[in-house]
């Protein structure tokens, strides 16, 4: 499944330094709370709201407490939202498979008393959630992961089963794979396809809309893309739901003359497996001298630092490691699950996740993947800050956060400024 970790909030058992430079944070989640963090967000007074995938949203307005601090449940019942923007106390917007869903506390008890459907033309996983200048929402889909058959009984958008170039990954339901814009009356416009599971929506301080997305059919790695409307960024399947679909592409060379390059490549492995959200350093220095730079977390327990450049109205840069769990590179190295964030347990089936600190593992311990067990307050999730020391940027040579890296650790691409 698509993981989603917020780039500054990671699911970290215990607190550390890291290289005298900077440290994790652990702030306990309250009692009762499923600790599968889908989506974090802060509203514009502060408080800290958290999504997770059974379906639930908290807040709290003092995050630094932990489980002692005024955790509230603000709404419930949800089908795996994966997506939030707070606007206020009182209205929240999650994406959840079947739609865009406006929250709203009405009474100012500190619980939804309304879910409004904001938008309902998808039905998949559905990622994001940002807002353009102009007040849209900006979301986008998945391709589905098929185990057998696809029922057609009583669909709710247009399905369709054809495979545009021999791909593996399907896309059935209509805009499956797609950026999306959504406006405040519910409008759905369709801005770019291509793409398997751009599981994390970032907006650069120009207003730019950028996704991560994932490895897959014909695509050999993750990617960091700048998404221009009416583009196509790789994956096949989606294309069927363009207006301008004549049918199944017979020619590779052809399909890959339609494909828009990404801004940056993140090299499988040695830079991650599954991004997420890409963040921007507008801190004016307080995180370190990376001002402008991006900031983007990985299921693979790891964090990268991304420079931009723009020539001739397009995006190219390069990648480095800013913070990474040995372990979890290792696991990848080997194409072992045994060391991975989530694995599937033995032979009863469950599935386990460990909170783990960077370049250190604590025991397996059963998570709540598929297995409804009871969470314990011990459950954690933190944050990164800025420990004061000094830190330097010298990006020419892979150094981040004062670790040296050898250069192919870097993901690059770079075009000619024609």
């Amino acid at each position: 499944m698509p993981r989603f970790l917020s780039i500054l909030l990671a699911l970290f058992a215990v607190s550390l330094r890291a290289d005298n430079t900077y440290e994790i944070e652990e702030i306990p989640l309250p009692e009762g709370m499923v600790p599968e963090i889908s989506g974090v967000a802060f509203t514009p007074q502060g408080s800290l709201v958290v999504v997770n995938r059974p379906g639930e949203v908290w807040l709290t307005s003092d995050p630094a407490k932990g489980a002692k601090g005024p955790w509230q449940r603000f709404a419930f019942g949800l089908h795996e939202p994966l997506g939030v923007l707070a606007l206020s106390e009182n209205e929240i917007y999650v994406t959840q498979r079947p739609e865009l869903t406006r929250l709203l506390d009405n009474d100012g008890d500190g619980v939804a008393d309304r879910y409004e459907t904001v938008n309902d033309d998808w039905h998949e996983f559905t990622f994001g959630l940002r807002r353009d200048r102009e007040g849209n929402f900006l979301l986008s889909t998945g391709l589905p992961d098929v185990a057998g058959s696809i029922n057609p009984l009583h669909p709710r958008v247009p399905l369709s089963e054809e495979k545009v170039h021999r791909e593996a990954k399907p896309s059935p339901g209509l805009y499956e794979g797609w950026a999306l814009k959504v406006s405040p009356q519910g409008r759905l416009t369709p801005i770019a396809s291509g793409f398997r599971a751009a599981s994390g929506l970032g907006l650069s301080p120009e207003g730019e809309l950028f996704v991560t997305d994932q490895q897959g059919d014909y695509i050999a790695t993750s990617t960091l893309v700048y998404v221009q409307p009416g583009r196509f960024y790789g994956h096949p399947a989606s294309l069927k739901w363009r207006e301008d679909y004549a049918g199944p592409v017979e020619s590779l060379e052809t399909l890959a003359a339609m494909r828009s390059p990404e801004a940056v490549a993140l090299p499988h492995g040695a830079l991650g497996g599954s991004p997420g959200e890409p963040i921007w350093d507008t801190t004016g220095g307080k995180f370190g001298p990376f001002e402008g730079q991006v900031f983007i977390g990985d299921f693979t327990k790891l964090i990268s630092r991304v420079f931009l450049e723009k020539v001739a109205g397009e995006y190219q840069g390069a990648a480095f490691p800013f913070l990474r769990d040995a372990v979890g590179l290792e696991a990848i190295q080997a194409n072992s699950g045994a060391n991975s964030l989530t694995i599937p347990a033995g032979k009863d089936g469950l599935k386990h996740f460990r909170d783990v600190p960077p370049r250190s593992g604590t025991p397996l311990r059963p998570g709540n993947m598929r297995w409804p067990s009871r969470p314990t307050a011990a459950s954690t999730w933190g944050r990164r800050r800025a420990a004061g020391e000094r830190v330097t940027d010298s990006s020419a040579s892979c150094e981040a956060a004062g670790r040296r890296w050898k250069s192919k650790r870097c993901g690059s691409r770079r075009r000619d400024s024609a």
